[in-house]
């Protein structure tokens, strides 16, 4: 995982502040669901594969979310 942050939250974070102070951009690079066990292992979710549409699928069949469509966004320009 890779964050983004200012300068000014980092050298907070740098000197033993809580993560939870900053606002940041996280870059994750191996995503995956994690366990829905009880036991809270933080293993990944068996016979879920690391695929969007696979995570995706996935979270769409949990009884305890309401999933929607997507909502289109435009960012700079960008949809």
């Amino acid at each position: 995982m890779f964050k983004l942050l200012p300068t000014s939250d980092y050298a907070s974070t740098a000197a033993g502040g809580p993560d939870e102070i900053y606002h940041g951009i996280y870059l994750l690079t191996d995503p995956a669901i994690s366990s829905q066990d009880l036991a809270c292992r933080g293993s990944d979710q068996p016979g879920v594969g690391r695929s969007v549409d696979e995570m995706i699928a996935f979270i769409k069949k949990q009884k305890s979310l309401l999933v929607d469509g997507p909502t289109p966004i435009v960012i700079d320009d960008h949809p």
